[in-house]
């Protein structure tokens, strides 16, 4: 996994890996992690690669949690 781990994502990306490939145990996508946890690079990779910023878990989307 890449847990916030800018290098190791772009890598995963490279492999074809999707940016929005489901949620994690806690409902969230991949774009919501890397925001609540300010991993900037991160959240620039997934944007990158189309992320989707209107995804909403728990009444949240990404663009209103931090950046």
């Amino acid at each position: 996994m890449w847990a916030g781990n800018a290098e190791v994502l772009a890598e995963r990306l490279k492999e074809g890996a999707l940016v929005d490939w489901g949620a994690r145990r806690d409902g969230n996508p991949p774009l919501h992690h890397a925001v609540f946890r300010c991993h900037k690079a991160v959240v620039q990779l997934l944007l990158g690669a189309g992320a989707k910023v209107d995804e909403v878990n728990d009444g949240e989307a990404p663009e209103v949690c931090g950046f």
